[in-house]
C-alpha cells in the first residue's frame, strides 16, 4: 500500500485515529508535557485575557484543569504526526485552560463539533473511494476484464 493510501486509510478510520490518541494522553510524555505546562501557567490563559480586556483584575480567573493543543492534533493524516503536534510543540503550542473555557474554544472552533467531524470523515471518505475507482481496471461488457 503506498504511503497517500496509508495516511487516507488512517484518517478514514477514525476508530484508529481515537485509539491512537488514547495512546497519546496516556503516555508519560504527555502527562509530563501537560504537568509542566499546568505548573509553569496555572491560571486559565482565556479568562486572563477576558480579565484584561474588561479591566477586571481579581476574582474572574479560574484555575486551569486542561492543557489545549493550539493545533489540534486532529489535524494529523499520520500517527506519527499526530504524536509530533502532541509532543512535539513543547510548552509553546499550548494552553492552560480551565474546563468552561476549553470547552467553549472547542465549540467555538467548530472544528470539534459533531458535524465538522463527520464532514470531514465523509470528505475523506468520497476522496479513497474515488481514487479506488480510478484504479480498477476497466471490464467488458460481460464482466471480464
Amino acid at each position: 500500500m503506498s504511503e497517500k493510501k496509508k495516511r487516507l486509510a488512517w484518517r478514514c478510520n477514525s476508530l484508529q485515529q481515537q485509539r491512537d490518541k488514547a495512546e497519546i494522553y496516556n503516555s508519560k510524555e504527555w502527562k509530563q508535557l501537560r504537568e509542566a505546562k499546568l505548573q509553569k501557567q496555572p491560571m486559565c490563559e482565556m479568562c486572563l485575557e477576558e480579565g484584561r480586556k474588561r479591566g477586571i483584575k481579581r476574582g474572574y480567573v479560574r484555575s486551569a484543569t486542561c492543557v489545549h493543543h493550539i493545533v489540534p492534533i486532529e489535524t494529523a493524516t499520520t500517527k506519527e504526526e499526530m504524536w509530533r503536534l502532541a509532543i512535539g510543540c513543547g510548552l509553546s503550542g499550548l494552553m492552560s485552560l480551565c474546563r468552561p473555557c476549553h470547552n467553549k474554544l472547542h465549540n467555538n472552533a467548530g472544528y470539534h463539533t459533531k458535524e465538522a467531524v463527520q464532514e470531514r470523515k465523509q470528505s475523506a471518505f468520497e476522496r479513497w473511494k474515488a481514487k479506488q475507482h480510478r484504479q480498477q481496471p476497466p471490464t467488458d461488457s460481460d464482466g471480464s476484464t
